[in-house]
């Protein structure tokens, strides 16, 4: 498994910007790759104020480190239809696969 991250507080919430073009599996944040507790499908976007809903891979919200062993990802309000509204991650050294 992957060394603590010393530089980010504990408690802190970020923005974040999380790729899901090819799911949701992992993600690489302060330098360090985390793998989620459970995998899930690119998510379906909600329509934006103009009525269309648009998917450029990502989706945003904001991280926060729980403790130096688990980070949770909280996906913004009104982005998705659907779940999920938060994916829990922990450190890992696998190296993250390149989507295509």
């Amino acid at each position: 498994m992957g060394a603590p991250v010393p530089f980010v507080q504990v408690g802190e919430s970020v923005p974040y910007r999380l790729l899901t073009h090819c799911g949701i599996k992992y993600l690489t944040f302060a330098g360090q790759n985390w793998v989620a507790e459970r995998e899930w499908p690119d998510p379906e976007r909600a329509p934006g104020p103009d009525g269309k809903a648009t998917n450029d891979g990502f989706i945003s919200g904001r991280v926060v480190l729980l403790d130096d062993r688990t980070l949770r990802f909280k996906v913004e309000p009104a982005t998705i239809i659907g779940k999920p509204s938060e994916v829990i991650f922990h450190p890992t050294d696998d190296e993250i696969p390149i989507c295509k």
